[in-house]
């Protein structure tokens, strides 16, 4: 909610925004996880057991569900998609999208399908879908709280100002296409990278041009990096507190 607030969402109209779909969908304990293969459920449980035969075409069923609703008939394209996971925490979604869409995702110099996190594109969801679906791939959501930490390198991953620059270009990825439902996935990428990163390509430490950025990018950083135990598990900082102490930090 936090995320979409910082990039226009009002509160009344974030629901829009939430919908997941889970490309393992089994009910298990939470505990456990490190039992299985990247500490969660083998990525290739998504293609055997949920995509396929039609008798077991789970995920792009769903999929053609959420992203072309009864009131979305008429556009040309279907609602944008967000793939969320990366190799340094949770691949399970970016691998199944990775198998099931090789042929046509970008490949590396040894003809390997990549998904990359800000790697964006379109994408049929079945072979004959009458829309093209754009797609980002994008940070697990608790990733930047997880794994993100202050470095002295803070143009890679995993420091907390990259995480957050990263998401923010993935929420206002989907906020683009609530204007032009048709925009070309490419240039909107460009458009949000240029925002929270200063350049198009989205690569090296986070400089946006606007300042009321900058501070979005510091604030987000200190209420994901610091949190209190006791009596429940929480952010140590307000979101008010956050940014009136990235204030005084710039200040100094």
């Amino acid at each position: 909610m936090r995320l979409l607030n910082c990039v226009g969402i009002v509160e009344d109209k974030q629901d829009r925004y939430k919908t997941i779909i889970d490309v393992n969908p089994i009910a298990a304990p939470g505990s456990g996880q490190s039992e299985y293969p990247n500490d969660f459920f083998p990525i290739m449980m998504s293609s055997a057991f949920f995509d396929g035969a039609p008798d077991h075409d789970y995920i792009r069923s769903m999929l053609e569900l959420y992203l072309n609703p009864p009131h979305h008939k008429s556009k040309t394209h279907t609602l944008p998609l967000l793939i969320g996971g990366s190799p340094l925490y949770d691949p399970q979604a970016p691998g199944w999208f990775r198998a099931a869409f090789k042929d046509v995702l970008p490949q590396d110099a040894a003809g390997s399908p990549q998904v990359s996190v800000m790697q964006s594109g379109s994408i049929k969801l079945n072979a004959n879908s009458e829309k093209v679906t754009p797609y980002m791939i994008a940070n697990h959501m608790i990733a930047a709280g997880v794994t993100g930490r202050c470095t002295e390198n803070s143009g890679e991953i995993p420091d907390i100002r990259v995480y957050e620059a990263q998401d923010l270009v993935a929420a206002t990825f989907l906020t683009k296409y609530a204007d032009d439902p048709s925009a070309d996935p490419i240039e909107v990428r460009k458009a949000a990278c240029m925002r929270w990163f200063g350049n198009e390509e989205g690569t090296g430490a986070p400089a946006p041009p606007a300042e009321d950025d900058q501070l979005t990018i510091c604030a987000l950083a200190k209420v994901d990096l610091f949190f209190e135990p006791n009596p429940t598990p929480h952010p140590r900082y307000t979101w008010e507190e956050a940014v009136e102490r990235c204030k005084g930090a710039n200040a100094g």
